[in-house]
């Protein structure tokens, strides 16, 4: 559940910040991804290590944090600069949040079983991916596209709650 709704908010990004950013006649945007690219990089190696010596629960909710923060600054975003930092949250959350699931789906998985838990947290991602652009599309269109970036909150809010009541056990 924590990944698909991640994985709904990195669809929408992916699909709306150009066009968002555009409104506000900002160029460059693939700086954005390529600096949430390096990022999410970095995050993945250092997070790998802290996963091994700490475990993952201390990895979920600061790249859930981080996650939320970068939506905030993408729901005010007007110069590239704010859309630059938005990027190294989310490239740094999302590098935290994603090999922790796994993780998890590795250690609470019988060995006979992983293929088809790793298959499942692959399946969350891809419907996140999909439904995510989808659905918010559909708001893009009634509200606009500054609108659906703080909605982007609501399956963050959902990720955190799974992640206290169910992965925190």
């Amino acid at each position: 559940l924590i990944n698909f709704c991640v994985s709904q908010t990195l669809s929408v990004i992916l699909t709306f910040a150009p066009i968002y950013a555009a409104q506000y006649e900002i160029k460059n945007m693939g700086l954005f991804f390529a600096i949430f690219a390096a990022t999410l990089l970095l995050s993945r190696l250092l997070t790998g290590r802290l996963i091994d010596t700490r475990g993952y629960r201390i990895v979920i909710f600061p790249g859930l944090i981080l996650v939320m923060g970068s939506i905030v600054l993408l729901s005010v975003a007007t110069t590239l600069s704010v859309f630059l930092m938005a990027a190294v949250l989310y490239g740094f959350g999302y590098g935290c949040i994603h090999p922790s699931l796994q993780a998890i789906v590795a250690a609470r998985s019988l060995p006979e079983e992983r293929g088809a838990a790793n298959s499942t947290l692959l399946l969350s991602s891809d419907l996140g991916f999909g439904l995510g652009a989808v659905i918010f599309g559909f708001f893009a269109n009634i509200l606009g596209y500054q609108f659906i970036f703080p909605l982007l909150l609501v399956p963050m809010i959902g990720a955190v709650w799974v992640h206290f009541f169910y992965t925190s056990r």
